[in-house]
């Protein structure tokens, strides 16, 4: 069976009990994966990874999708749906939302952030980058 992004990212989504708007493609100079955008709802993903047919590519924007998911989760818990998080959890992801430290700043400094820790390790629990899809 043959799935594109647009059908997998809602498949991803709904089971992940979040809502987003919509699907974004953007053009970046290849440091940046995706973002999600909380206050629009948007995922955006980096045009680059479908540009072409490479399957080390294609790993790494599904674990891409599922942890920019996990970033609309972990906002979804902060505005009221906790999902079963503790208190303390939210409340440290709210904080470090509110001084949300972008990889242009520092590599080190963003990698570390809890926010991006969970998702990470979140997406790399499913979709391990490092593991190429045989044919």
């Amino acid at each position: 069976m043959d799935y594109n992004i647009e059908d997998i990212l809602p498949l991803i989504a709904s089971k992940m009990s979040i809502d987003y708007d919509r699907l974004e493609w953007v053009e970046n100079d290849g440091r940046l994966c995706g973002y999600y955008n909380h206050t629009q709802k948007v995922i955006a993903l980096n045009i680059a990874f479908i540009a072409n047919d490479n399957e080390k590519l294609l790993t790494v924007l599904l674990n891409t999708i599922i942890h920019e998911c996990k970033h609309a989760r972990q906002w979804t818990a902060i505005e009221g749906t906790n999902f079963g998080y503790s208190q303390q959890q939210i409340d440290e992801w709210k904080r470090n939302f509110e001084d949300y430290i972008s990889p242009n700043e520092s590599d080190e400094g963003y990698y570390k952030q809890p926010v991006e820790v969970d998702a990470k390790g979140f997406a790399d629990s499913i979709i391990d980058e490092n593991v190429i899809f045989e044919n």
